[in-house]
């Protein structure tokens, strides 16, 4: 005969898992400072399941942000239990002030299935002092302008150091 632990098994259902980031926003968050969320997955099979173990992996690719780590494992997730993984996002030093989303996906190892995105949002503050904000103030990003033989001529070209003096 079949023991108790196989009969309770073979009445398993699986059940799509979830997942959400804590905060689902940060707070205000200095431009090169980081900030950790929590990302949470929730096992939802039916309590005679065995566990299940999960894996996280990015699906943001946003320059101005790095996430922190960019996957992870949950290994052994019993029915009905939350498990975290912590992740860390740092703005980079000269992004501009306002929400930024970054998004994670999350699959079942044991079914494949896949939960996501699972989006969260880091508020960068704005920036205090002064500073050049590039994207914003520095239209001329190409040196050809002042690297072009004509223009730049030492004898006189529109971006000589001579026509420069002159003016």
């Amino acid at each position: 005969g079949r023991s108790d632990a196989e009969i309770a098994e073979m009445t398993c259902v699986r059940r799509p898992a979830t997942a959400r980031f804590a905060p689902a926003t940060s707070p205000p968050v200095a431009p090169g400072k980081p900030f950790t969320f929590d990302l949470q997955v929730t096992n939802n099979d039916a309590p005679t399941c065995r566990p299940s173990s999960f894996i996280a992996f990015s699906g943001s690719f946003d320059p101005a942000l790095t996430v922190q780590p960019s996957f992870g494992f949950l290994d052994g997730v019993p029915s009905g239990a939350t498990r975290s993984i912590p992740i860390t996002v740092t703005p980079a030093e000269d992004v501009e002030a306002g929400p930024r989303n970054f998004a994670f996906f999350v699959q079942s190892n044991d079914r494949f299935e896949q939960v996501g995105p699972v989006v969260a949002t880091i508020d960068v503050a704005a920036q205090t002092g002064c500073r050049v904000s590039a994207p914003r103030e520095l239209l001329i990003r190409s040196t050809s302008v002042v690297d072009d033989p004509v223009r730049a001529h030492p004898d006189g070209g529109v971006w000589s150091w001579k026509h420069v003096a002159e003016s």
